[in-house]
């Protein structure tokens, strides 16, 4: 089977290989790959910066969406033929005090599927059987896509997050996860400002399709100013950065009302300069998110199965898995929303 794979550490270092068809071991299963999203840690992959355990060689991916083809000794609650979403964590202690507690996504010898483990830019992949999730029967190939990303942004927003269904939420970044935050936001009531910049301009026009109540363009309008009057004064209760830039980081210190809070979802894959002092000034709460945990998930699914999230909207491009490299290209040039690969076996 093709196969993309990051071969040895450093930048680049990624192209297309034929691969064995894996075969599952005790507890594990095989997916055949349907639909895989990239992600800009894939890109942080590419260029070695992630801050995640690396272990090539090793195939890249991990927002898949497949069917069960095959499953391992010991595999009783799940069969062939069940269509299937997984978890991106393949390992991990399984005895500190943060797997013990169910917070295995922050568990520092935790291995994830395309990092560590081979990952879906495949025909088919192998996952934990305790890491797979049923898809609910209404949920589309092309919603399910999204399942991964979003059940970050559920992490983020549901379980990490205080945000109240009044709060009036900034999202930085309109990206694939600020446009999967802003509906999630949306069905939790709150009012949602989405801010991009001119190159955004249709991922702005989408957000503003998704439910966003404003939208801002911060190399046309003065952020600052805009909230200002958007609110009336008060400013952000909730600013959600998903860009990752330190212009960004900056701007949600900045236009966050005092005693709100920051959610940092973005990655830099560097150090950036911020006005750190104003956290302390303004008695933020500044908060991050990272990955998901079995409880995200099943939250995730239920938001795409009564329709309140879709990730149908946000597929802009599908490519065979041998063109990754013009889709990584699109990726990093920001265009389109989210890209998709496919199987060409």
């Amino acid at each position: 089977m093709k196969a993309v794979v990051k071969h040895r550490r450093g930048e680049g270092n990624i192209s297309v290989v034929d691969r064995e068809e894996p075969s599952p071991g005790k507890g594990e299963v095989k997916v055949r790959v349907i639909f895989t999203g990239i992600c800009g840690s894939d890109l942080h992959v590419y260029h070695d910066d992630i801050k995640m355990l690396l272990n090539p060689p090793v195939i890249v991916g991990h927002e898949f969406c497949g069917e069960i083809v095959e499953v391992g000794e010991g595999v009783e609650s799940i069969v062939p033929g069940e269509r299937v979403v997984a978890e991106t964590t393949f390992e991990t202690c399984g005895s500190c005090i943060l797997c013990r507690t169910g917070r295995y996504n922050l568990c520092e010898k935790r291995k994830s599927i395309g990092f560590y483990a081979d990952g879906a830019f495949t025909d088919y992949c192998i996952a934990k059987v305790d890491m797979v999730h049923k898809l609910p029967d209404d949920v589309r190939w092309k919603d399910a896509v999204v399942a991964e990303p979003l059940s970050f942004c559920v992490n983020g927003i549901d379980f990490r997050g205080r945000i109240r269904g009044r709060d009036t939420v900034v999202v930085i970044g309109p990206g694939t996860i600020g446009l999967l935050s802003l509906q999630v936001l949306k069905a939790k009531g709150s009012t949602v400002v989405v801010v991009g910049l001119s190159q955004d301009e249709s991922r702005l026009s989408l957000a503003l399709d998704l439910g966003a109540d404003h939208i801002i363009r911060a190399d046309k309008q003065d952020v600052y100013e805009t909230v200002y009057g958007v609110t009336g004064g008060n400013m952000a209760e909730v600013v959600i950065e998903c860009s990752g830039s330190a212009a960004g980081i900056s701007c949600g210190i900045e236009i966050v009302q005092r005693g709100g809070q920051l959610l940092q979802f973005g990655l830099s894959g560097e150090p950036v300069e911020v006005p750190f002092e104003l956290i302390a000034y303004k008695q933020l709460t500044v908060r991050g998110a990272f990955a998901h945990t079995w409880e995200t998930w099943e939250r995730a699914l239920k938001y795409l199965e009564t329709g309140a999230v879709r990730g149908e909207p946000l597929i802009s491009h599908r490519f065979p898995i041998t063109e990754w490299k013009r889709a990584y290209e699109m990726m990093e040039n920001k265009e389109g929303v989210k890209i998709l690969l496919e199987p060409v076996g």
